[in-house]
């Protein structure tokens, strides 16, 4: 049975946090995007809610 060198071993450490990075990253720019559009329009949540509203009192 062969062993892995160091370096492999080191290479398969890298690709298996690239997918673990990549997650976290891509959580954290929807992060940053939700909070972005609360800064740039604070009252869509309160617009969307009372739009949810006057749907289920019209049914």
């Amino acid at each position: 049975m062969r062993r892995c060198s160091r370096a492999r071993g080191s290479l398969h450490f890298i690709d298996a946090s690239t997918s673990l990075t990549l997650l976290l990253a891509s959580v954290g720019l929807l992060v940053a995007a939700a909070v972005l559009a609360t800064l740039i329009r604070p009252d869509a949540h309160r617009d969307a809610s009372a739009a949810r509203q006057a749907s289920s009192t019209v049914d």
